[in-house]
């Protein structure tokens, strides 16, 4: 085979090459939005404590578990969270609320 032949069978496929990667460069890359994530408690409180709730019920409902901590005693932005409801995404954030509150 010469090397004409070889030089002529060489340059497409070198075009084709840069081609397909200009194009994987070039292209527009869509990430898709990610959902925002759902909380797994809600807290709130119940007759002056401190008490969790289920994201899927309202806070005027059952709670989940009630805390010793009186919300009277907690600073009036922390009582203010509580009652609007407060997300709380893990348990370790869970229990970090919860030392912050006094328990």
């Amino acid at each position: 085979m010469s090397l004409r032949r070889v030089f002529f069978l060489l340059i497409p496929l070198c075009l084709l090459g840069l081609g397909v990667s200009l194009w994987l460069l070039l292209r527009p890359v869509t990430t898709p939005s990610p959902e925002p994530p759902q909380p797994l408690y809600i807290l709130g409180q119940q007759e002056g404590h401190v008490a969790v709730f289920s994201p899927d019920e309202p806070l005027d409902g059952q709670p989940l578990r009630v805390y010793p901590i009186y919300t009277r005693l907690l600073p009036e932005t922390d009582q203010r969270r509580l009652q609007a409801g407060l997300e709380i995404y893990s348990e370790v954030q869970l229990q970090q609320r919860l030392e912050d509150y006094g328990l």
